[in-house]
């Protein structure tokens, strides 16, 4: 009987493992790697499929329990890996709720026990719970500054003080606690939560009141109730504290809050020095903004419950939208003004707020989302370090009223790398909707136009990760100037640990895996449909994909990142030359590129090619000055380095350009001391402290002297002044040459420097004596 039941659930397990492969499938890319792009319309359209799979099990009677709850996950974990990257529309969010609290069709079909159904049952329903926690967490995150955010902030914060009412009781029977002090820390978790919950939303002019309303309804009814007269003191002062501080925000109900606290306080003198506040907020110019601002948006409210019948109306509606951007400007510029910086995170919550209310409208109707450009990216972060620095300045943190409780910050960390990510996800959204489709940008023109449009986006990640390089340093300048020395070290290490786990798992792994997929599969696709693939698409296209390499390796570095090699920099230096090999001198070029053209075409490649070398360098310097003797990998790189910059050398000077640079680098390079212990310890000539297998090229030898100076050269900066001056010699010989004879010469030049950059051909002839020959 045991054996037929095993056969059966084996039986069973494989069926639907095979029903569900259609489901595990769609969306298998995202979970693993990420969405791998920023097109919102391609994450759409995955998760339409997505919906259509698990509409389909869901149906399925005969699917078993944990058959369910594999779906499920995978359902959430495809959702969560495209919120993270792209902005979803707010119908996405309710549609994924649904489908995480949309009940399963129980299973009728089953070959074990009724205890054991409910067992599989109870899991089921565990593994849902859990993910609609999870889900609203991630809401709360992604989707912070938006009303709806704060509503379900509010609602975590009311389930998480179950518990602390019973705690305080049973501090109380101990008879420990005899002063406010101590009760109030009993109660430290929610009243934090609604302190850092108020902080977060005091942009929110119509729904802040309601969070300082819970709260002092959790203490009167709730505290007040459960714990009896020994609590009055408590309950009364944490109630003034609440009332103080929602009268210092403007709010739609400010008026009725403060009648409300004159008519509960008892004590006189507070009355009137909270009061004073009260009426003081009144009058400010943030509550004169605000209301306006408020005031517009239920009008357009109203407006929009009437149905538009005529072009008119219409117009009238755009005028008014134009009029609430006007006013919440103004707004923006009163927040920016608030004294002693408390102004700014509301600013900030000000502008997700509109983001997320705009694209709610936009996606409905045309589908086309609007996100951060370069100039509202720039602000998004003038205001968030505006108000960290603010907040890191203060000499008292960690107490009940702040937003951030955590004694190593690691709440306040989370919180600032989450305010980056989410600016990543709209900052990417394309700027110009009309190039958004690699497959239709068919011409030049339009090819160029999409890989400007990527460019931008770089721009816009440079700026968002030197952003958290900044807070970094912010940090790092503001806990060795307010912190002691015991918790220095550990709050610093959080700060180093969040930020590294951000870079890989959000920066790298989402956001430029995404951005360089966007470029490597556009251009891919354009190779493929045309044989005259233009150059100058080539050109931007690798200009692009080294400028994103370039910008994530320098960050790395400043964040002291483990993961920090400089192989993606190498490679594309590698590509890079061969891309000016193909592009032969202009005389030879098969449609008739000018001069200038062809050298427009080379030289940004070049000079993005010195800007990689400059750093592979430095990292070779690095490395090989940490350690008493040069790895073989090391003498490797140090080998192809010094063949690189020649060829880069070469290119620039067969078209004209300035090789100043590079020539700097080679110095650089070829001045890197290797040595051993010993050999500095037994006082050798300088000569002997560079390792022969180190060395690129040949000391040139002379007629005349060429013994002595063998003898004296110090293993390679002679070197660079014999070959400068070799190639400078040639240089103007060719155009002595094209003066008189009407032709360029560059020809000529690229075959002297050509035969320097081949030079391992022949160790008994040194390359540069061939050149000089030439």
């Amino acid at each position: 009987m045991y054996a037929t039941h095993a056969r059966m659930t084996a039986l069973q397990h494989v069926n639907t493992t095979t029903e569900i492969t259609p489901l595990l499938a769609c969306g298998e890319d995202y979970v693993k790697h990420g969405t791998q792009t920023l097109s919102i319309a391609s994450v759409c359209a995955t998760l339409d499929a997505l919906e259509q799979h698990w509409r389909a099990q869901r149906d399925k009677q005969h699917l078993s329990q944990s058959g369910r709850a594999q779906c499920l996950q995978h359902y959430h974990a495809v959702y969560e890996a495209s919120a993270r990257c792209v902005p979803l529309p707010l119908t996405r969010w309710e549609q994924w709720l649904a489908g995480l609290t949309a009940q399963c069709v129980e299973s009728t079909v089953g070959y074990g026990s009724d205890e054991r159904s409910n067992s599989s049952c109870l899991q089921l329903q565990s593994v849902q719970k859990d993910l609609v926690d999870s889900y609203w967490r991630l809401y709360r995150r992604l989707c912070w500054g938006s009303s709806g955010a704060a509503k379900a902030g509010l609602a975590a914060v009311l389930e998480s003080t179950d518990s602390s009412a019973s705690a305080l009781s049973s501090v109380l029977a101990t008879g420990t606690a005899s002063r406010l002090v101590e009760q109030e820390a009993a109660l430290a978790k929610p009243l934090q939560a609604f302190a850092r919950l108020a902080a977060e939303s005091a942009h929110l002019f119509a729904d802040y009141p309601l969070i300082g309303k819970v709260e002092r309804l959790w203490l009167s009814d709730t505290v007040l109730a459960a714990l009896g007269e020994a609590a009055e003191p408590l309950v009364e002062m944490l109630m003034r504290r609440a009332f103080k501080r929602d009268l210092q925000v403007p709010s739609a109900a400010l008026p009725e809050l403060l009648h409300e606290y004159e008519e509960s306080e008892i004590n006189e003198q507070k009355v009137k020095d909270i009061v004073a506040l009260g009426r003081a907020t009144l009058g400010s110019s943030w509550m004169q903004a605000a209301s306006a601002v408020h005031a517009h948006k239920t009008q357009l409210a109203n407006i929009a419950e009437c149905t538009v019948t005529d072009g008119r109306l219409e117009a009238v509606s755009q005028s008014r939208d134009a009029r609430l951007k006007e006013l919440e400007e103004k707004l923006l510029g009163v927040l920016m003004k608030v004294p002693r910086g408390q102004g700014f995170l509301p600013a900030l919550g000000l502008v997700m707020q509109r983001l997320i209310e705009e694209n709610g409208e936009v996606s409905a109707s045309t589908g086309v989302w609007r996100g951060l450009n370069s100039s509202q990216t720039h602000f998004y972060l003038h205001l968030l370090h505006q108000w960290f620095h603010t907040y890191i300045s203060s000499r008292h943190r960690w107490t009940v009223t702040d937003m951030f409780a955590d004694a190593d910050d690691a709440d306040l960390w989370m919180f600032l790398l989450d305010r980056h990510s989410v600016c990543l996800t709209w900052a990417l959204v394309a700027e110009q909707p009309s190039v958004m489709d690699s497959a239709e940008c068919t011409h030049t023109e339009t090819q160029l136009g999409y890989l400007n449009g990527l460019a931008i986006s770089v721009e816009k990640l440079r700026a968002i990760f030197y952003s958290v390089v900044h807070c970094a340093q912010l940090y790092h300048l503001s806990t060795t100037a307010f912190t002691k020395m015991e918790k220095r070290e550990s709050r610093q290490k959080t700060a180093v640990a969040a930020t590294h786990v951000w870079m890989k798992e959000i920066a790298v792994e989402t956001f430029c895996r995404a951005l360089l997929n966007e470029l490597l599969d556009a251009t891919a696709q354009w190779e493929e449909s045309e044989s005259d693939y233009d150059a100058r698409v080539q050109q931007r296209a690798v200009l692009i994909e080294t400028e994103l390499k370039l910008i994530l390796y320098d960050t790395m570095m400043m964040l002291q990142c483990p993961e920090r090699s400089t192989e993606r920099l190498e490679r594309l230096v590698e590509a890079a030359l061969a891309m000016c090999d193909a592009w032969t001198t202009f005389e030879d070029d098969p449609i008739g590129r000018t001069r200038q053209e062809h050298k427009d075409l080379v030289l940004p490649i070049i000079g993005i090619v010195g800007r990689c070398l400059q750093r592979i360098i430095a990292s070779l310097r690095g490395g090989v000055a940490e350690a008493s003797t040069a790895s073989e990998a090391q003498a490797s790189l140090y080998r192809k380095a010094v063949q690189w910059v020649k060829k880069a050398i070469a290119a620039t000077t067969a078209v004209g350009g300035d090789c100043s640079t590079l020539w700097d680098e080679w110095t650089t390079l070829v001045s890197i001391p290797v040595f051993s212990a010993d050999q500095h310890s037994s006082e050798e000539s300088s000569s002997q402290f560079y390792s022969t297998a180190f060395l690129g090229y040949a000391v040139p030898a002379t007629t005349r002297g060429g013994a002595g100076r063998q003898a004296t050269v110090s293993g390679g900066l002679d070197d660079v002044c014999w070959e400068r001056r070799t190639v400078a010699k040639a240089v103007r010989k060719q155009e002595d040459r094209g003066r008189k004879g009407g032709s360029s010469g560059d020809d000529h030049v690229a075959s002297c420097i050509a035969t320097v950059v081949s030079g391992e051909e022949d160790v008994k002839s040194p390359p540069l004596k061939k050149t000089r020959a030439n």
